[in-house]
């Protein structure tokens, strides 16, 4: 990986071997934007506009997408980390010369079947937009058992005669080539292999798609060798091959039943950035979305502890929220906060599920609407009962639309941050 300076007077140009189809549009636009964000979505569909064509600058793009460079970079790396371009760099006349080449996005069964993209989908919509998105890519399925098959082979069709074409078949026509995903796993599956005798697998049966399957698998459930190597052995089938679904579904129960205490990687995350509060003040309400937003829900629950280490129970409940339910980190710090202020410093699982299934029922994905809906519902509650004062977070009892933090009160705040993200 090399690092240069982008400048806007900097050329490009765009190549590919791909053929981009209406069809290829629906996919981005309905499973890679919700996790890349509009501005990296539409940077892949300006430089679709630019191939084959004269170099451009940099600024040709800027002026394009009414973007700034810097965002334009930050799109870029998005594309770049999730398979849709490769970028080269080179040098002319002192100006920096870049070609990007475009890559063809998954088919909607790749992505839906990878477990890295599938994860990122769920977590960044939550599981009922996620259900919907999914069903429209579901065909309708006709039963043809009672029915004969007609179709008349190519063989009775078309006649060739014997000439040999294989010399004279260009490579350089388009084609689907699609970038695989760089995932760095913490396994060496090579030396898992190794151990596991050559009478129960077949080693020549392990693919590059199967390879990168067990490494997304174990990244996704943080299974390290010894776990990885057992789920491999039970996902053994009887001609000595892995059953790609089997080992699915093991890595899942491997996880919920053998490895309590453990959770996914999903508790780790911070809120997308497209769901992140764009204006930035120094507001109370500002100060406040921006800590919920930037902090990990195992990082903020971890503040609520002297220790600083959450209760395995505790860690099973963000999980949870995270994997099963898909709320979004940011989202499920505020959850947090608001129960653990109201609700005796206990994280209730029943009472925990039950304001969460309102919260996704109510489609909260944002801080922002987070903080309203729960500033709505404590003042419902406060109408039924009396509730102590005290115990609302600050962000209830407090008018924080518009009031400018005191120095104090921002270095409260800035405090509080840099412990939840774990600075000295």
């Amino acid at each position: 990986m090399h690092n240069f300076s982008l400048l806007p007077a900097d050329v490009f140009l765009v190549t590919t071997k791909n053929i981009f189809t209406d069809y290829d549009q629906k996919i981005m636009l309905n499973l890679y934007q919700p996790i890349i964000g509009t501005n990296a979505t539409n940077l892949y569909f300006t430089l679709q506009t630019f191939l084959n064509n004269e170099e451009k600058t940099h600024y040709y793009i800027m002026v394009n997408m009414k973007l700034n460079l810097e965002e334009i970079i930050e799109a870029r790396t998005k594309l770049e980390g999730i398979g849709l371009l490769k970028t080269y760099i080179g040098n002319d006349n002192n100006v920096n010369k870049v070609i990007y080449e475009l890559y063809s996005p998954l088919s909607s069964y790749e992505f839906i079947s990878s477990p890295i993209l599938n994860t990122l989908l769920l977590n960044t919509l939550g599981k009922k937009d996620y259900d919907e998105i999914v069903n429209r890519f579901k065909i309708n399925t006709i039963d043809l058992t009672t029915y004969k098959e007609i179709t008349m082979p190519f063989s009775k069709v078309f006649h060739i005669s014997t000439i040999d074409v294989s010399d004279n078949i260009d490579t350089s026509i388009e084609q689907k080539i699609k970038n695989n995903i760089n995932i760095k796993a913490d396994i060496n599956l090579n030396s898992i292999i190794s151990l596991i005798p050559d009478d129960l697998l077949n080693k020549k049966s392990i693919t590059k798609e199967l390879v990168n399957l067990i490494n997304n698998l174990a990244f996704v459930y943080n299974l390290d060798d010894l776990a990885m190597s057992e789920i491999i052995i039970n996902s053994i089938d009887d001609t000595k091959h892995i059953d790609k679904e089997k080992l699915r579904i093991n890595c899942t129960n491997y996880f919920n039943f053998n490895n309590e205490g453990k959770v996914t990687n999903a508790i780790y995350k911070k809120q997308p950035e497209n769901l992140q509060n764009k204006k930035s003040d120094t507001s109370k309400k500002s100060k406040i979305i921006y800590t919920f937003e930037n902090v990990s829900p195992y990082d903020f629950l971890a503040s609520k502890y002297e220790n600083g280490k959450p209760s395995k129970s505790d860690l099973k409940i963000l999980d949870y929220l995270s994997a099963e339910l898909g709320m979004m980190p940011g989202v499920i710090n505020v959850l947090v906060d608001y129960i653990l202020r109201t609700n005796n410093n206990k994280l209730t699982k029943a009472y925990v599920d039950a304001v969460a299934s309102q919260w996704m029922k109510s489609h909260i994905v944002t801080v922002s609407d987070a903080i309203l809906f729960a500033k709505n519902e404590y003042n419902k509650q406060k109408s039924i009962k009396k509730i102590n004062k005290s115990e609302a977070p600050k962000w209830v009892n407090e008018d924080v639309k518009s009031e400018i933090a005191s120095i104090e009160e921002q270095n409260q705040m800035s405090k509080m941050l840099k412990e939840l993200v774990g600075e000295k």
